[in-house]
């Protein structure tokens, strides 16, 4: 008989690991960044700089405020007034659409850009040691399952 979600243990598990790789990842001389504007972020402030990560590799001029709108369930006032804040904290700029005048794209300050290329590089790193223990047979797996449990969740979006 299989376990069901509500018998299974290891959603837990997985939030453990993300909190301890988040932990290290504080911890790790290699990642701070003098005044860190992360560490003053709100959750839905970190959200919204997430979500801007995800979306510039289909978008490398700059998101737009509509599509981070969309992308974070929110109205479009609300996410200009989360992106202004963010500005402010020198998170995220706003640079006017070279291919639409009046469209405003969102970015990463140059700081930010610095700060994720830190944090990936750091977690790669630890995924790569924590993964070496298992055989190829089993990262693959590994790989295989994590993408379709992600895809099922994205799909939900």
């Amino acid at each position: 008989m299989s376990k069901t979600w509500k018998q299974s243990e290891e959603w837990r598990d997985f939030f453990t690991i993300a909190d301890e790789l988040r932990e290290r990842m504080l911890m790790a001389s290699d990642v701070t960044v003098p005044e860190n504007p992360y560490l003053s972020l709100t959750i839905s402030q970190a959200r919204a700089c997430r979500a801007v990560v995800s979306l510039l590799p289909a978008h490398p001029e700059g998101v737009g405020l509509k599509l981070l709108a969309d992308k974070l369930k929110v109205s479009a006032a609300a996410a200009s007034e989360m992106v202004e804040v963010l500005v402010r904290k020198g998170v995220l700029q706003r640079q006017q659409s070279s291919v639409d005048r009046r469209a405003v794209c969102i970015t990463l300050s140059d700081r930010a850009r610095r700060q994720v290329a830190q944090v990936e590089n750091f977690v790669s790193r630890q995924w790569t040691e924590l993964l070496s223990t298992f055989s190829e047979a089993e990262q693959e797996t590994w790989s295989r399952l994590v993408t379709r449990l992600k895809n099922r969740i994205l799909e939900g979006e």
